[in-house]
Formats: C-alpha cells, structure tokens, sequence
C-alpha cells in the first residue's frame, strides 16, 4: 500500500480534541468515561495526553521556562511518577495558571480521570519518565 503498511493496524486510535469551554471537572469525567468505555467494551486502551506542560512562549526553540516554571513543572511531573493523582489533581487549577499549562490544563486534567478510573480498578500506579525533561520556545516538555 502507499502508507507503508503491510497488515492492518490492530489498535484503533480515537482522537479526543481540548474543549475550550470545558473546565477541568469535565475533562476529569472524560477521562473517566474512556476508561469506563474501554472496560464496559472489554478492550485494552491506551490513552496518550499529548500536551507541553509549563507553555509560556518565547520565540526561539532554545528558550526554556523560567526556573520557577521548571520547579513546578518537576513538582507536577514527581506526582505523576509517585502515583500520587488525588494530589495532582487537587494541584491542577493552581499548577496550570501559574505554569501557563497548554490548553489550560485540559489534557492533564482529561489524563489525570483516566488514570483515577484505572487506579480505582487496578490499585496504586505509579508512573515512568523516558529521558529528560526539555524545552521548546519556552515550554516545559517530558514523556512520562
């Protein structure tokens, strides 16, 4: 085929857009509800919050956040990393104003109800960070 696929992918893939208007209870229930769905259904999901974390833009792709945007950022992902989600998502509104969060927060917010849903399924979590945090024109990036 001209995609360069030889077989079918066997995960379906569903895009979820940031809702604006949606404040970040409502993208805690979405991420609920996928997880609800995914199990209601039998499948196996995976759910990927593609988002900068601290996204103050500076141009030039070598600007990094401010120091106190970094600190925050590393506070935030820590929680992330050591299960700790009641405290995450009790810290979002203050940690997203104060970092400037890409899309406010909503993607952290819809991944933090997925990963309530799964904990309260599963028991603890704990999460994983592939390399270092990095910058882009000013914003705070890590793949955990």
């Amino acid at each position: 085929s001209s995609t360069g696929w030889k077989r079918k992918p066997s995960l379906p893939v569903v895009s979820l857009p940031s809702v604006l208007m949606a404040d970040h209870a409502e993208c805690l229930n979405a991420g609920e509800v996928i997880h609800a769905t995914a199990k209601r259904l039998g499948r196996r999901a995976v759910f990927v919050a593609s988002t900068a974390f601290a996204h103050v833009l500076a141009r030039g792709r070598h600007n990094w956040p401010t120091p106190e945007h970094m600190a925050a950022d590393r506070g935030f992902i820590d929680k992330l990393r050591g299960g700790a989600i009641d405290e995450a998502i009790t810290g979002l509104g203050d940690y997203a104003k104060l970092v400037g969060a890409e899309m406010g927060g909503r993607p952290l917010a819809t991944l933090l109800g997925a990963l309530r849903a799964m904990r309260a399924d599963r028991g603890p979590l704990v999460g994983r960070q592939y390399g270092e945090y990095a910058q882009s024109s000013g914003s705070g990036n890590a793949v955990l």
